[in-house]
């Protein structure tokens, strides 16, 4: 059964029935962290298109799967104060749960328009990247391109196109122009390819790729430090405190715990008051839980 929040919108229980699980391998977690602070805080050179005509070079897959891109999902819409940041599904990376979905489907039906703008905001996107060079910056070497459906839709198309053949050939490949057109919200991509085959004209080139799964999720941050960036973000916006109320206090309690055990360093306590205070916690949200029935009770009987 789902539980009803302030804003009458249903929360999903704690205790959802398990997922099956699935038969392909989860993604290495701490793998792909390692990997992201050994790259450093941009997680690799991110090519940024510039408003007008980019041409850029698509370089070919260093996986055995041949594919020169990763399709990746990530959650638009946070910032850390100074810019704005994306952060991955954790349902892409194989987690049951993702907390941002979850926040998602319990407002996705609201009609206030600041929860419906968050929610569109946080909605999971496809991102496509991509190992390329940048005619205009050659000496800058290989840079990795992150491109949404609308770019991708262009690039695909010119792979169907009889007329071309394998565009990201080392020696027979085209240059591909991206337009980039508007700003913010409506901004407007389109790629197309070059008139004539080349090479790629860069030495080393194939020594210098990234790899693509690692370099698509730069930052993966843990349940815990999602539920804080959600708070942050849109604590005052959205449901966050109700919809997981039960991991919130555990995470206070820790927190206090925690405090509690720096006390102790100082002046040393005997472990019958320690009991004393964590029951006395307890009783204190047992006793939280009885005011909001008897809230919803009193709710009931004025609706009578």
């Amino acid at each position: 059964m789902a539980k009803s929040t302030s804003r009458g919108v249903q929360a999903p229980e704690d205790d959802e029935q398990p997922r099956k699980k699935s038969s392909v391998p989860k993604t290495n977690m701490e793998r792909v962290r390692q990997v992201a602070e050994s790259m450093g805080g941009d997680g690799g050179e991110w090519l940024k298109l510039k408003a007008g005509k980019n041409r850029v070079r698509l370089l070919p897959s260093r996986t055995e799967d041949g594919s020169f891109f990763y399709s990746s999902l990530l959650h638009f819409g946070f910032s850390d104060g100074t810019e704005r940041r994306a952060y991955p599904c954790m349902r892409a990376l194989g987690e049951s749960k993702c907390p941002v979905c979850q926040v998602i489907a319990v407002h996705q039906d609201d009609t206030n328009p600041d929860v419906r703008n968050a929610v569109k905001n946080l909605s999971p996107k496809k991102r496509f990247i991509m190992n390329v060079i940048d005619r205009a910056e050659e000496g800058g070497g290989v840079k990795l391109l992150s491109a949404g459906p609308m770019i991708m839709k262009d690039i695909l198309a010119i792979f169907r196109d009889p007329d071309f053949e394998d565009i990201t050939d080392p020696e027979e490949g085209r240059d591909i122009t991206i337009d980039k057109e508007g700003s913010g919200m409506n901004t407007e991509y389109a790629a197309r390819p070059g008139a004539k085959q080349s090479s790629v004209g860069m030495k080393d080139w194939h020594k210098h790729l990234f790899d693509l799964k690692e370099s698509a999720y730069r930052d993966i941050p843990t349940r815990k430090e999602y539920l804080q960036y959600l708070m942050d973000s849109y604590g005052d916006q959205l449901d966050i405190s109700t919809i997981f109320k039960t991991e919130l206090r555990a995470k206070k309690r820790e927190e206090e715990d925690a405090e509690d055990g720096e006390e102790e360093d100082d002046s040393p306590k005997s472990k019958s008051t320690k009991k004393v205070k964590r029951k006395t916690l307890i009783e204190k949200d047992e006793e939280e839980d009885e005011e909001e029935l008897d809230d919803a009770s009193d709710e009931e009987e004025d609706d009578d």
